[in-house]
């Protein structure tokens, strides 16, 4: 895991039960580093939902009461790539240095779904010292 962690994104892949979470969890606990740990589900695929729960984990990794990301109204959903970049521009100023960025169960999410180019476009922006996994 060290040495996967010096690239800027690592995918963690296994089958269905075969330790990937524990393994993150454990090397994040064993070495003590900060983690924005997001759980992705089915629900995800509504953007909506990811970027509303994406601010909520963001507050239990940082709860700090100034600290709010863009929202997605309406209007935002015609143009979701300049707002996927906002979004994560934002958001990667709000994380220190060094953090790990995890989404969990990222394989759920339909092959189809919207959700793969909003964070390709807002990954794409990744700093140094932030580390997806």
């Amino acid at each position: 895991m060290d040495t996967a962690l010096a690239k800027p994104v690592v995918w963690v892949s296994a089958p269905a039960g075969a330790g990937k979470t524990t393994l993150v969890a454990s090397y994040l606990d064993a070495r003590g580093g900060a983690a924005l740990w997001y759980r992705m589900d089915e629900r995800d695929v509504d953007v909506t939902f990811f970027f509303s729960y994406m601010q909520k984990a963001l507050k239990i990794h940082k709860p700090v009461e100034s600290m709010t990301l863009p929202d997605l109204a309406d209007k935002n959903l015609k143009n979701i790539n300049s707002f996927s970049i906002l979004y994560f521009e934002r958001l990667f100023e709000t994380l220190q240095p060094p953090c790990v960025l995890v989404f969990d169960d990222y394989q759920d999410i339909p092959d189809k779904s919207i959700l793969h180019e909003v964070l390709s476009k807002g990954l794409s922006l990744l700093p140094e010292g932030i580390i997806l996994k």
